[in-house]
């Protein structure tokens, strides 16, 4: 179960689980978004993805089946005509949405989503699907972010629910389509429902998605991101989008590890930066994320014990020659048994081992190096973002004699 959160902004309520609209001062009759959030405040684990690329199989056989009955029927309704001509003039983009969900919904990915304890379902679907119910006005980004402020002041999103909201929309706005395409199919279309209009609503908003700089809307609504920019350094701020998403993952990732809330351990990383010395490494929030300071900060909350990829960059030196002596013995030892078996001398064995050990460490050097590439991730190089000029405070004039 994820950590419970606590009463600031863009944080769960204390309040009773399953009641969607009292807290103490909040009237009753309080915005959909923050109805909606009190009742996403329990949560648990996500065990199983919740979506396979069966589903998605299946979703394209629908879509194929429906562009071939608006392509080949002949259709009396105004309303089916305009539904077929937007999805015979646009059935590229819908494919290339589905391309997409295939690779932005990883199964590992989906088992970040926290799951609503009432149901499972996983909180960032609800929420999509309250985003685009397919028969409301039309899917702004405004109107998103309005929601997304609203929401979070009682119940923060998750910085993998973040990243995965707007896929989870396109997935959303796939599916209320492939619903009004196969009751308009099989001739059992809802007074309520439009096929033209429902057509055209899906096909904006898929194009309205295809459009956004999720990354800009991302730092704009992620909580960690606000709280992480408090950094006492004032360097976290400074830094580029690679460097600020990397904290954000080791901050993911030791919640994750430790059963904690995200903005859990970001307060605590803001308190330990507070802590160290003034314009010292220990009071930059980096330090205890990405620096020597993350093992010690993960034993505060009882984390399991060290990784491997952290057992192996805590000593780099004896990882990586030890490996390579093992390697190189490996490859030494049929030799060392042959001149065994033919009695060789204690001389003359040494001196063909020594022979056979220069030759034996180019293979063992090029295994050591590719099982090092599979064991150990890519580390990014924290940067600073000059992006629009250097500041003042860091100009600095080189000379280079010629």
């Amino acid at each position: 179960m994820l950590a419970p959160q606590k009463t600031e902004v863009g944080e769960e309520a204390k309040t009773p689980p399953g009641d969607p609209t009292f807290d103490g001062d909040l009237a009753y009759d309080e915005s959909p978004p923050r109805a909606l959030a009190r009742r996403h405040r329990s949560v648990q684990r996500g065990r199983d993805p919740f979506l396979s690329p069966r589903d998605l199989d299946v979703l394209e056989a629908a879509f194929a089946g429906a562009r071939r009955y608006l392509r080949e029927e002949r259709h009396d309704n105004p309303s089916v005509r305009a539904a077929a001509e937007w999805m015979l003039d646009n059935h590229y983009l819908v494919d290339r949405v589905r391309g997409q969900l295939r690779h932005e919904l990883p199964q590992g990915f989906q088992q970040r989503l926290p799951r609503l304890a009432e149901g499972g379902r996983p909180r960032a679907l609800a929420v999509a699907e309250f985003l685009y119910d397919g028969t409301g006005s039309e899917l702004s980004l405004d109107e998103l972010e309005q929601f997304l402020e609203a929401y979070q002041e009682i119940t923060a999103l998750t910085i993998a629910e973040l990243w995965a909201l707007p896929a989870l929309v396109r997935f959303t706005v796939l599916v209320r389509l492939r619903d009004v395409l196969e009751r308009t199919r099989l001739n059992a279309i809802e007074p309520s429902v439009d096929p033209g209009t429902a057509a055209g609503r899906a096909i904006r908003a898929l194009r309205l998605l295809a459009e956004i700089d999720w990354k800009e809307v991302f730092c704009r609504q992620s909580v960690t991101e606000r709280l992480l920019l408090e950094d006492p350094a004032r360097a976290y701020g400074t830094m580029d989008f690679e460097t600020r998403d990397a904290y954000r993952r080791a901050v993911e990732e030791i919640a994750w590890s430790a059963e904690l809330g995200e903005l859990e351990v970001s307060r605590a990383v803001l308190e330990r930066a507070r802590e160290g010395p003034p314009d010292s490494r220990h009071d930059h929030v980096g330090f205890w994320l990405l620096g020597p300071g993350r093992t010690a900060f993960e034993r505060v909350f009882g984390a399991p014990g060290l990784s491997l990829e952290q057992r192996l960059l805590a000593h780099p030196r004896l990882t990586f020659f030890g490996l390579l002596s093992l390697a190189q013995l490996v490859l030494l030892a049929p030799i060392a048994a042959y001149l065994a078996r033919l009695d060789a001398s204690i001389p003359t064995a040494i001196a063909a081992l020594i022979l056979c050990w220069f030759p034996a460490s180019v293979p063992a050097t090029t295994f050591v190096h590719w099982l090092l590439a599979k064991l150990l991730r890519p580390r990014l190089l924290p940067k600073l973002d000059f992006g629009e000029g250097i500041p003042e405070r860091f100009r600095t004039l080189v000379v280079v004699p010629t």
